[in-house]
């Protein structure tokens, strides 16, 4: 039975990517789900989170936000950037 309870999880997760009738990150509260329905303990459910393969993917996906919201995606903060290469006008 509780395989049945995990595959509609499952299944309800992968209409939501697909459809995007919510935000994406809605679909991680299947984890949520799972332990809901009794389907596994919540240390059981959480561990492969635990990773530090996946807090380093987290962290490189954090901060590659954070260059893309600060003046760094222009290559302002970067030492070698064209801007600073030869003298012009600033390349927009």
């Amino acid at each position: 039975m509780t395989e049945v309870r995990l595959a509609s999880v499952l299944l309800g997760v992968i209409i939501l990517w697909i459809c995007e009738p919510v935000p994406v990150p809605v679909g991680g509260l299947g984890v949520a789900a799972v332990v809901i329905l009794g389907v596994a303990p919540a240390s059981a459910a959480v561990a492969p989170f635990g990773s530090t393969t996946i807090f380093t993917f987290i962290g490189a996906l954090i901060l590659a936000q954070a260059m893309l919201n600060t003046a760094s995606r222009n290559g302002s903060l970067l030492p070698c950037s064209p801007s600073r290469a030869w003298p012009g006008p600033p390349i927009a």
